[in-house]
């Protein structure tokens, strides 16, 4: 099985090898020492994905031996992988040589394609990483995927409908008010209340469809 072949920041997929309870230790203790900020190795993170991820199981994402350990550890690496995403996708970090990473893109408009494409990838990382083992900061980092996407559509000359651009900041909220519920932060209560902000802005007054 091959993913991601045609993504900017990851070759093709590794050859499948299994992982021991000791090698998923040694890739824990390296996903800490790198955090989740741009800064961090996103190629490492890349291949400890492809290291413990399994093949999905009933369409659901999981690691290679289902265990607690490793289900916990593909889910870090999912989540830390989407907020490298998402701090490229907001020009954060430098490049090798020093340069700020968005002064790489000669155009605005390439930079906002670029953002467009890699919140989209944020989005599926952060939500595979929910499918495997949910948690406050995969929560926040899906809910933040979405705003951000809901936001690009307003900026982008409503490149989606205005319904369904509600719906998206709608969902966003939904993904930060169950991180709060796992674990009151600021930094969430901040994003959730400028997706209820926006949603005010647009008449609409609540988190879940008008059915529910």
């Amino acid at each position: 099985m091959t993913r991601g072949s045609n993504s900017p920041w990851r070759g093709g997929r590794m050859p499948w090898s299994p992982t021991s309870e000791a090698t998923s230790s040694v890739l824990m203790r390296r996903q800490r020492k790198q955090g989740s900020g741009a800064n961090g190795c996103i190629f490492c993170q890349g291949e400890a994905i492809q290291l413990v991820e399994g093949p999905p199981m009933q369409g659901r994402p999981r690691s290679v031996s289902g265990q607690q350990h490793e289900e916990q550890l593909l889910a870090d690496c999912l989540s830390n992988r989407a907020q490298c995403i998402l701090d490229m996708a907001q020009g954060k970090g430098v490049l090798p040589d020093g340069t700020p990473f968005s002064k790489q893109f000669e155009e605005a408009e390439h930079f906002d394609y670029f953002k467009r494409q890699a919140v989209k990838q944020a989005e599926e990382c952060a939500e595979k990483a929910c499918l495997v083992w949910c948690d406050d900061r995969s929560l926040f980092r899906l809910g933040l995927a979405r705003k951000m996407t809901a936001e690009s559509a307003r900026v982008e000359a409503m490149w989606v409908m205005k319904e369904d651009n509600n719906e998206i900041m709608k969902d966003a909220g939904r993904c930060f008010l169950k991180a709060m519920k796992a674990r009151p932060n600021p930094q969430t209560q901040k994003m959730l209340d400028e997706v209820k902000d926006f949603l005010a802005q647009r008449d609409v007054f609540s988190l879940y469809p008008e059915y529910v």
